[in-house]
This record gives structure tokens, sequence and C-alpha cells, in this order.
């Protein structure tokens, strides 16, 4: 507990430089604060307190102390709130570098770092100041100090209940700043998790002292019990054993056990010792480990290849005493992971997502802090959690977008990840099998070291299959392209081709399965007048409404707003009102005329998890025979194995305005050949496509990443897109087009002119807008954009230039 004000004469000043949680300021900026009477020999950097930010308090945590005064004036350091540091070192050099690097807050990392919502946890407690007087005050004023003289101590809520009406917090705090009260305030986080009990001295000294306890016999068999164990125990178990809580009380008292309670976290697992079958990647992944500091290298496979190789580099780490960090893109592959990972790892381990409620996620924060969990495997937040012996990181997949994702929006996961190992000076490893652009360059460059996984059984397949002809490395069934300008086209709507029908129609005679994909959910993409061209749009986005027959509606997919289809042109009066593209229902609806006998269903977001659960359970079962879907279909992999992969617009997204849409549509239809044929040699992709000569597509048919890498980066090298530049977007959005407009013109300017100033060297900034969005208008916003191709660091000095309705994304995933 700490007070902020302090009656006697401060003996030293000390100034603390702290991170302010709630600061708008982007980067890594800190404030002076000056740290007065006991706080000056308490405070210490890695401590939570409070501080005075312009006229709020605010939560902050100090990064430096110092004897020497800043130039500036600087004000009072209100409550150290925990005298132990909750904020590491390691974690505040990480905070920093992510401040800079993502132009973030440096205050908005730490929060991440910390249990959530900390704030609320926060007390305040009040009393009258010595010889307080109640002179000059409203009555108000005075009903307080006389309510706390009787009270002595006492928070808010007891203060309001004594005076009988609301007592603000301003009126508090006024008080205590004319010295009339005074104040205590501290962190309470909440007693949560597991009671359990553990020895506070040495199994030999417990052992000795065991003849004390002749006259207690519950006493002597719970110590007993606690010595065998030999690490802490749960309470319930304890008592399950024989004794009562009375004798666990006593023997707490007398100092030898420690009552307390722990986040539940599971029994320690066992290793069986398994080898990996692929014995030269084994062999790289040993040779890495041994290496000493950091050092990061790319493990390229599928996920069966890849699991074994987790596996093995987890428990090497474990058997050294160390701590694993395990990062996957989204909330169900992480637990994914964790069901196929944690039976066979030698430690605890536990799943960032399986602490659901405040009360277990501070539990969970206090066990990894106190370092009693090994293994920490979790979706992108895992990266901010207090690991204090890390050895290790581990990111599944790197190259997904949801890398991105709450509460940080404009930060990468991912490559905090790799600034974390950077910063520790640990091995990390990269794991996926459709490597990101820029991490196989730094391959190509040998700043990255390179493992190739391939299954043995696998290759003893393949190279059967090579005497008949067929040498494909990829494993995961031979693909064809079908070029849709030529192909005969059948069904309603002409969605489906020939040789994609005859397959389906195939593989259902035999009994196999299939699984098509299509680019969009719904019916149809758009709905226009043939008289007078007006597209239906969103009234709230500047987008196309697609049609969805089973609702009978048009739906905007971007706020959701839906409405009935219009029985004229809203324009001209005409009824020659017609539908264009298709998603989901539309192709369901054709193969079903096509195929009546076979049983179709779908997964697309307009169901919900529980509906695509259960038809991915029934597909996987054999009930369902055809399985249509979006990319939603990969969140169900473990169910999607088949035969046959049919892809309706292969090349549907190569033309977005995005430099990475190539890169997206290698990774995805890769991806979704991996999980549905995974091992089946024998499988059929059929990829329908107008843009059939691409490059992407023919890659993806090959299945060499490597034909797709080369022709990518070269493209990529000659228009001077990233990794050879950094790329950042401003976007400002505004209700009013006219002020969104003059914001992005008016920046646009500053920073142009700040650029001018600064030395570009013989690479020079590059402005492109400010222009409006694709999406121009969202939900009743009206955005503008700027993006800039610069150098490394170079647009550091002009991010502080926009104010707090821009948004700055460093390395962007999406350009809408």
């Amino acid at each position: 507990m700490s007070e902020d004000r302090d009656s006697a004469r401060p003996e030293a000043v000390r100034y603390a430089e702290v991170a302010v949680l709630g600061s708008p300021i982007r980067g890594s900026q800190l404030f002076s604060y000056q740290a007065r009477a006991q706080f000056a020999r308490q405070i210490a950097p890695g401590q939570l307190v409070l501080v005075e930010f312009g006229r709020r308090e605010l939560l902050g945590v100090v990064f430096g102390v110092s004897e020497e005064p800043p130039p500036l004036r600087t004000k009072p350091v209100l409550a150290i709130l925990e005298l132990a540091p909750l904020v590491p070192q390691l974690q505040r050099h990480l905070a920093a570098w992510t401040a800079d690097r993502f132009a973030t807050p440096i205050g908005s990392v730490l929060e991440a770092m910390l249990p959530p919502r900390i704030g609320k946890y926060v007390s305040h407690r009040f009393a009258s100041a010595p010889a307080a007087e109640a002179d000059g005050l409203s009555r108000h004023r005075r009903s307080i100090v006389a309510a706390l003289e009787e009270l002595r101590v006492g928070t808010r809520a007891e203060i309001t209940a004594q005076v009988g009406r609301p007592v603000s917090a301003n009126a508090l705090n006024e008080l205590v700043g004319l010295g009339r009260l005074r104040r205590w305030s501290q962190l309470e986080l909440p007693e949560t998790g597991t009671p359990v009990a553990e020895l506070t001295i040495p199994p030999a000294e417990a052992l000795a002292r065991i003849q004390d306890l002749a006259r207690a016999p519950a006493q002597r068999r719970l110590l007993l019990r606690l010595i065998a164990a030999g690490e802490p125990v749960a309470v319930r178990d304890l008592l399950a054993a024989g004794g009562s809580r009375a004798s666990l009380k006593n023997l707490a008292r007398t100092g030898w056990v420690d009552l307390r309670r722990r986040f539940a976290l599971p029994e320690l697992g066992k290793y069986p010792g398994e080898d990996m079958e692929d014995l030269a990647a084994q062999n790289a992944l040993e040779g890495f480990l041994e290496r000493p500091g950091y050092g990061s290298l790319l493990l390229q496979g599928r996920l069966a290849e890849r699991l074994p190789a987790y596996l093995r580099v987890i428990n090497r780490m474990l058997a050294a005493d160390r701590q694993v960090l395990l990062l996957a893109p989204s909330q169900a592959e992480a637990a994914a992971l964790g069901r196929a990972l944690i039976p066979e790892l030698s430690g605890r381990s536990v799943v960032l997502s399986d602490a659901t409620t405040p009360g277990q996620r501070v539990g969970l924060w206090r066990a990894l802090r106190a370092g009693e969990v090994d293994v920490l495997i979790g979706h992108p937040p895992a990266v901010w959690a207090p690991l204090t012996n890390l050895g290790l990181v581990i990111v599944d997949r790197e190259e997904d977008r949801l890398y991105k994702a709450a509460p940080l929006r404009t930060v990468s996961a991912a490559q905090a990840a790799r600034e974390l190992a950077r910063i520790a000076d640990i091995p990390m490893v990269l794991g996926t099998a459709t490597p990101l652009v820029s991490t196989f360059n730094e391959v190509e460059h040998e700043t990255i070291r390179f493992v190739l996984l391939r299954s043995a059984r696998l290759l003893r397949q393949l190279r059967m299959k090579v005497g008949r002809g067929w040498g494909n490395a990829a494993g995961s069934g031979v693909a064809q392209i079908i070029d849709m300008r030529s192909a005969t086209l059948m069904g309603p709507g002409g969605m489906i081709s020939e040789d994609l029908c005859e397959a389906l129609e195939t593989a259902f005679a035999a009994g196999q399965r299939a699984v098509v994909h299509v680019a969009t959910r719904g019916s149809a993409t758009a709905t226009a007048c043939r008289e007078c061209g007006f597209r239906c749009t969103c009234r709230y986005c500047s987008a196309s409404l697609f049609w969805h027959e089973d609702r009978d509606a048009l739906v905007c997919h971007i706020c959701g707003d839906s409405s009935p289809p219009p029985e004229a042109c809203p324009e001209c009066g005409s009824p020659a009102l017609r539908t264009y593209g298709y998603g989901t229902q539309s192709v369901v609806r054709a193969l079903r005329s096509l195929m009546p006998r076979a049983r179709i269903d779908r997964i697309d977001s307009d169901l919900s998890p529980q509906a695509c659960q259960r038809n991915a359970q029934r597909f996987s079962r054999g009930v369902v025979n055809i399985l249509v879907g979006t990319t939603r279909l990969l969140a169900f992999a473990e169910y999607l194995r088949a035969d046959l992969l049919g892809v309706v617009q292969a090349d549907f997204g190569l033309n977005f305005p995005d430099y990475q849409a190539p890169e997206r549509v290698y990774q995805t239809l890769s991806r979704l050949r991996d999980v549905t044929l995974a091992d089946n040699i024998e499988g059929t992709m059929l990829l329908q496509a107008r843009d059939s000569e691409s490059y992407v597509l023919e890659a993806v048919r090959t299945g060499s990443y490597l034909k797709f890498f080369r022709t990518e980066i070269e493209l990529r090298r000659r228009y001077r897109m990233p990794p050879f530049r950094e790329l950042t977007r401003f976007v400002i959005g505004n209700r009013q087009p006219q002020r969104a407009e003059s914001e992005a013109l008016a920046l646009s300017e500053q920073i142009e002119s700040k650029l001018v100033d600064s030395d570009g060297g013989d690479d020079p900034p590059q402005i492109w807008g400010p222009a409006q969005c694709q999406v121009w208008r969202q939900r009743g916003i009206f955005r503008w954009h700027m993006i800039v191709l610069s150098g490394p660091g170079q647009l550091r000095p002009v991010f502080g230039i926009p104010h707090g309705g821009w948004v700055v994304d460093v390395d962007p995933v999406d350009f809408y």
C-alpha cells in the first residue's frame, strides 16, 4: 500500500521515466515524473505507478530511474501501486521496439502485457489529513471531510454511503490536492485459481521436524504428503488424503507451509521419445538448437510434418529447464495445436484461450509470471505474455494475416515474436508450408536457416509414382487448370465446367468425397439494371450488395445491412434487373441440379459455427458427398479429407489492387490442397480460371513454392515493393466527405515537406495519394488513404504528425 502525499519533508528526490497507459502519442515516448519522500527510495523500473497526465490520473510503467533532474518541470508520482516490478526488462524492450516499429502508443502495447482491464483492480482509500479544517469548503465537501473523520479510512463507495449522496472522484481528488484528505492507492488483483499448499522449508528439515508433531497426527500426515510430493499440492487433494482444514492452517501458522492460490495447471506430460521420420531434418534441427544465442530457422512442410519437429524442439528446451512460446494465428488453430502436442510434452503446457473469465486470465498471467507454465500455446496476444525464462519461440503459419489482430490491430504479432527472440538472444522457429515472400528472401540471402520437411513414407510413394510417369513432389494429388474461356459450361448460370462436373460424378459413383471451393458466399455478387447500368449498393458503404437466395435479400458483406431486392430499377424503373457472379449458395443449387442423387452441403459465414461444424462432421463420416464452401473450410481442416478438390474461381483476387494478392491466392489454394488431399497422391485438384496462364496457378498446379517465389520476388524487385522497401498506409475517416478529403490533403503536404527536408539518400520515399479508399464509404464513414514507400526507418520522423483520428498501418495486410 502506498500513500500519494507525505507530510514529512522529502529526504531525496529521484526522477522516473514513465510510459503512460492511455497516452495517444505514437512511438516509445516516455514522460518524466519526480518521486519524492518514500517513493524516492522505492521507485524502480518495471513498477506500475499512478501519475497525472494532463487533467487525468492514469497508470504508467516505470522504464528508468535517475538522480539527474530533467530540463522541464515535472509532476510528482502519485502512487506506486505495486512494489514488485510487473513488467520485466525483456518486455519493456519489446514494448519500446513495437511502439517505434508500428507507430503505436507504447501505453497500448503495455496494456496488452498486463492483466486485462488492470485499471479496475486499482483501489483508492481516503482519510482526513491531520488538523484538516473544513473552512472555505462547500457544504458537500465539508460533509465528505466529516464523514471521513467518523470512518477514519474509507473507499469512495463507503464515503458515499456515509454522506448519503453520490461522491465524485473529482471532489475527492480536489480535497486531496488542497491537503484536506490523504489518499492511498494500491493494486488489488483478485485471488483466483486453485488453493494449493507448498513447503517453505527444505524437505530434509521438514522430516527432522516430524517428531515435533507426535501429538498432531493429522498435521503429521499432511506434512509427509507434502514432502513426498516435492511440489505444490492442491488443498482438496491433501484433505482427501487425510487431514482437516484446521490442521492445514495450523501448519501454515508454523511457517513450514505456505497456502496460496494457483492457476489450475495440467499434470506433467510424458514424452514418448519418438524420433522424426526425416532424419536429415532432425539433424538440422539439433544443429540449430546447439548454436548459442539468437538465430532463426524456417521449417517448411505440411502441418503433419511440422508437428513432430515442434514436439522434438520443445521437449529439447524443456529438458534444459527453459520455457517455450508457440504462436498460432487464431484461437482455433492454437487449440488444435494444443490438442496435438500437449499430451506428448514433458512439461506443464497451457493454451491461452483456455482462460476464459477475467479471473482465469489474471490467474494465468500470475502463473506465467511466476514461471509455473513451461509451454504457452496461443493466438497473437500470447506474444505479450510475461514469460520470465524463455528459451524458444515458435511461430506457426507466420504468413497468416490474422497475426495482425486485436488488441493491437496494426501490430504484427509474428514480427513482434521475432524481435522478442532477438532481444532475449534465443532461437526462433518459423513453421509453414507457404512462407512469406519476404521471409524466403531472407533464406535466399542466408540470414535465416532453412529446413525442408519431407515424410519418408510419402517420398517412397512418390518414387513409385514416378515410375508411372508422374513426378509431382507436392504429395497432394495431381492438379489441372481448366480454361473457362474455352471450356464447356454446365448447369444454371454456367459456373461449372464439363471437366469438373464429370470429375464430381466419377467421384460420387466411386463412393469418394469431394470439396468445392468458392471465393464468396451468397448467390450473386452484384445486382444491376441492363437498361441504364444502375448497380445496387449499400446505403452505408460504397460496396455492391450480394444477393442471398436463402433469405431473398440483398446483403452488404461489410456492414451486414440487408434489404429486399427491388422489383424494378430504382433509377429508370425498368424491370430488367439481373444478378451477376455467383457464390456458395448458387454453386450448391447448380450442383444439385446436375447431380440430384448426391448429398451436397456448404460451409460459409452465413451459417453459425455450430452448423458449419455439423456439416463438416457429416462430410467426414460420409453422410455428405460434396462439401461446398469459402475459405471458412480451412477452420474445419481436420474433417476435410477428400479425393477431389474443385476450385470454381481459382483466379479470383489475382487482380485486386494489392501487391500481396498473388501471394495470398497462392497460399490459400496451396493450403486447401494440402488440407483436403493431404497424403492422397491419387487425389485430383481442378482449378477453374479465366487467367489460366497465371504464374500463380501454374505454381499451384506443380506444387512448387520455389517456382512461385522466383517469379514473385522478381516482380517486387522491379517495382521496388516490400521486402525491398517498407510500405506504410495512412487512413483517415470522417462522416463528412469534404472533411475527410481536406484532412488527407493536409497530411500529404505535411509529410511531403517533412520528407523533403530529410535526407532520403539514393532511394527517397515515394508517396502515392492521397486518394479515396477502394471501399471509400464504410458504415457511413468516408475514407481516404495515402501510401508511402520508404527505406528502413525513413518514416519514423513523420509518425508523430498525424493526429489521433488517423490510422497508421506499417506493413498493412489489406488496402480496402
